[in-house]
């Protein structure tokens, strides 16, 4: 029993990690993004639009960013693990001859909700910080 708890231990942190780095990328995207439309962001603000709506437009682009993961990642996970279950093996301490995979719809969630999670925190500060930006200083420093 305790074999399996430590492997379940050890899938989740795995796990996390992938996530971790997807969020890192997340954060890298929007952070270029934000950079990048720096002067589109001045014309936004000059037209009356406020930091709330500024970060939240960057916002959703990271959740959008996190969904489109979130999905890809299923696909490819579903598929790799039919892949694995398919997979034959003979071995004389078992009268399995396949991987035993469960397909579940919980962790597909889990790993859509975190993916959305990190996704909004990770587009939250680079959001920020295009929102803190003041029109007049990029337009008078615009080339």
């Amino acid at each position: 029993m305790s074999a399996i708890t430590l492997r379940n231990v050890l899938m989740y942190t795995i796990v996390g990690a992938i996530l971790l780095v997807a969020s890192f990328g997340t954060y890298n995207i929007i952070s270029t993004i934000t950079h990048e439309k720096t002067r589109d962001i001045a014309i936004l603000k000059s037209l009356g639009f406020r930091d709330r709506t500024v970060r939240t437009i960057f916002i959703v682009e990271a959740l959008f960013i996190g969904l489109t993961g979130a999905a890809l990642g299923w696909a490819l996970g579903y598929l790799l693990t039919r892949g694995l279950a398919s997979l034959e093996f003979k071995t004389p301490f078992s009268d399995y001859n396949h991987l035993p995979v469960l397909y579940s719809l919980k962790h597909y969630l889990l790993a859509g909700a975190v993916a959305l999670i990190s996704s909004a925190v990770a587009g939250y500060f680079p959001a920020r910080a295009a929102a803190r930006l003041h029109p007049v200083d990029i337009i008078r420093g615009a080339t």
